[in-house]
């Protein structure tokens, strides 16, 4: 939402790509552990973790993305969306997972 921001931060070079890829890994590690999953097979498993990491990733940017072209150009304004979205997300996000947790522990 505010690449400046970033670009102050670590001025010497664009770590945006660095900072998108460890997202993926982490939110696809953080799936693969969930208890709901436990029971698949590995392969399964890790496609599974694989493809709802990059969704939430990439589906994350472009939400961004499209908030931030219909949102006045200031860049505190951008970084408030931003982290407000972010936080959104991840609560979301957190959440499902539970309920999946909890669903599949109710079925056992």
């Amino acid at each position: 939402m505010n690449p400046t921001l970033v670009a102050r931060l670590v001025p010497k070079k664009d770590i945006t790509n660095v900072l998108l890829l460890h997202t993926l890994f982490g939110v696809t590690l953080y799936i693969y552990s969930r208890p709901h999953l436990k029971a698949i097979t590995t392969g399964k498993r890790a496609a599974y973790s694989l493809l709802g990491g990059a969704l939430f990733s990439m589906g994350s940017v472009l939400l961004w993305a499209i908030v931030r072209s219909g949102i006045p150009k200031a860049n505190c304004v951008a970084t408030a969306a931003g982290l407000a979205s972010g936080a959104v997300i991840l609560k979301l996000g957190h959440d499902y997972l539970e309920d999946c947790d909890k669903a599949a522990s109710n079925k056992n």
